[in-house]
């Protein structure tokens, strides 16, 4: 979970003052305008994943400015944005290019050059902070992809804004892992509807492959408990065939049964060193992450952890002294 901002428990006279004071440290610096400086209300709801800092929000009618005084006084380097609305829209001008936002859609900010964005109905969106490295070495162009709207006419984009807005639903609950595998399924997402929209060629067979992989490991990671997960299963949800997502995984030295062992491996070792969940047999909590062979079980745990179960649960549950 990263910051949570509201201006809701400030008296609306104070709101849009507080907002300018604000405002230049939550992305770069800019100057804000409000027709309606009473009315205005902001929120802001932070999930970093992966070292990636995706949010969630609202913000009532409003003017955003960077200037050019402000973008030679402000390093801009690190981070481009991506917005998506989910309700209320947007008009984005940059580089000579003006876009109407609206839901469905979604547009990129570059802060290294100035802008104007102007809400223009009060408007919930989500947003990413791209690594400007991550886009710069990926696109050639930087100002090809700003100011246009990414939108459901082309596969890509909408792929990529379908899965932000699936990931939004999820974000605050997600452990580290996974955190970090799904952040980078999006980015790669996001790249390859950059260059479908923009570049105007296929992305490239990297980008597509990074891709399928990371939504192979997230697919994995996702049904450990069922005892039917094999590759056969990994491939139709990812509609490719066996082969080619075995040749996908191979070029990476993945094996679609060992990471799933290791896995299972891995949550069967946290719940056993779980206190809430002591109560619970080795048996039943091997079970539940879809081993069917108890002795199958303790022999790959004690090859993993060096100690059966049983040592391994006794080592990490501590009784605590009464008092």
């Amino acid at each position: 979970m990263g910051a949570q901002i509201s201006l809701d428990h400030l008296p609306a006279r104070s709101r849009f003052q507080h907002f300018r004071d604000i405002v230049n440290s939550l992305y770069v610096p800019v100057s804000v305008t409000s027709e309606d400086p009473k009315a205005f209300r902001y929120t802001r709801n932070e999930a970093v994943l992966g070292g990636v800092t995706f949010a969630s929000g609202m913000l009532t009618k409003v003017m955003i400015n960077r200037t050019p005084r402000e973008v030679v006084r402000s390093e801009s380097d690190g981070y481009m944005k991506l917005v998506l609305p989910l309700s209320g829209s947007v008009v984005f001008r940059q580089n000579k290019r003006e876009a109407l936002i609206k839901p469905g859609y979604f547009y990129v900010d570059d802060p290294a050059r100035p802008y104007e964005e102007k809400v223009v109905e009060d408007l919930t969106y989500l947003s990413v902070l791209l690594p400007r490295h991550f886009v710069a070495s990926r696109l050639d162009g930087l100002e090809s992809v700003t100011a246009v709207g990414f939108g459901p006419d082309l596969p890509h984009s909408k792929l990529a804004r379908d899965f932000i807005i699936s990931l939004s639903a999820v974000w605050d609950s997600l452990e580290e892992t996974s955190a970090a595998h799904l952040s980078s399924v999006a980015l790669d997402l996001i790249i390859a509807a950059l260059w479908e929209r923009n570049i105007r060629k296929a992305p490239p067979r990297n980008i597509y492959r990074s891709a399928q992989f990371q939504r192979a490991k997230a697919f994995i990671e996702a049904n450990l408990d069922d005892p039917r997960l094999s590759l056969d299963m990994v491939a139709g949800a990812l509609c490719v065939s066996t082969r080619y997502l075995r040749y996908l995984l191979s070029e990476r030295g993945f094996s679609c049964p060992r990471y799933a062992l290791e896995q299972r491996l891995a949550r069967c070792a946290k719940d056993l060193a779980d206190p809430r969940l002591a109560h619970r047999s080795v048996t039943t909590i091997a079970y539940a992450w879809a081993f069917s062979d108890g002795a199958h079980f303790s022999r790959s745990f004690r090859a993993a952890f060096g100690m059966s179960p049983r040592e391994y649960r006794a080592s990490k549950l501590t009784i605590m002294p009464a008092g």
